[in-house]
Parts: structure tokens; sequence; C-alpha cells
């Protein structure tokens, strides 16, 4: 073989290799953006157990300005026995609004000592922009797929528990 072929089979052999590997990039960049787009969270949550009477679930926390304002908005839907609980630093009536966001959920205020003050039930995106605010004030919030407060038989006055790391 001449010394010219074998260097022109080097230069489209590491052209090839370099247009792969950023295809490959490319790729992956492309299906990371999807996931978020489908709300399949590609950020780290806190999380938390958290106990309604007999009944245990996981909870994504969220409790900065930028995690709060997101909520469960631009998301398909959770898992059966999932919730976000909102995470704030004085007690208040926080409004809730379904700004982005793709399927019905309960939404609970619970005061600090963790008792639910107010419920709002089967709440559906199609409901934005009204804004639902709970009777009392609250130092969390805590959605939940619609459904889950019947299933579950949750009322106000009702206790929840859940711990969480500071």
């Amino acid at each position: 073989m001449s010394q010219n072929f074998l260097k022109r089979h080097c230069v489209l052999s590491g052209a090839l290799a370099v247009a792969v590997l950023s295809f490959i990039v490319f790729w992956s960049s492309v299906q990371k953006d999807k996931l978020s787009d489908k709300g399949q969270a590609n950020e780290e949550l806190k999380t938390s157990s958290i106990s309604i009477g007999h009944k245990k679930i996981k909870a994504f926390v969220v409790d900065t300005p930028a995690s709060r304002q997101k909520g469960l908005g631009a998301r398909d839907s959770i898992a059966k026995n999932t919730a976000m609980l909102f995470v704030f630093d004085t007690p208040n009536f926080y409004q809730i609004w379904m700004k982005d966001m793709r399927f019905p959920i309960d939404i609970f205020w619970l005061q600090e000592a963790r008792v639910v003050v107010d419920i709002k039930e089967n709440v559906s995106p199609s409901t934005f922009p009204e804004i639902f605010s709970p009777i009392s004030p609250a130092l969390y919030v805590l959605e939940a797929n619609a459904g889950f407060a019947k299933e579950n038989s949750i009322k106000i006055g009702d206790k929840i528990y859940f711990s969480l790391d500071k």
C-alpha cells in the first residue's frame, strides 16, 4: 500500500470517529432535553417518607423559590404513591395554581404542626389561571395525584407525619 493511501485512510478514520462521537454527544443531549420537557426530573430533589394514617408514600421536597415555582409543572405524571411536599419558611396563605400542569391533583395545606388545614380535591389543569388558597395559614403544601384524599380517607384535621433534613 502506498503511504498516500494510508495517510488518507487515517484521516478519514479520524474524521469518522469525530463525527460518530459528536453524534453521540448531540443525541444524549437531545434525549436529556426530552426527559426534562416531559418532567422526568433530571434535577436531584430531596425526598421524604410521609405517613398518613397507615399509608406511607414518598414525597419530593421542594424548599427553594425556584423549585417551588416549578413544582409538578411540565411533568406528565407522578407515580401512584408519590407526592410533592412544598416547604415554606413561615406560615401563610400559600396559593396554588395549575400553570404548566398536565394531570389533576389533590392539594393539602398543612399547618406547622403538620395537621391538614385545607384540601382541594381533583384540581384539573383546565382550572388555570384560577388560584387556590387555604382557609387557614399553612407552612407546608402537599400535592398528590387526584383521588388520593378520597382513596386514603384524608380529611381536614388529620395529622401527617414526615421529617425534613435541615
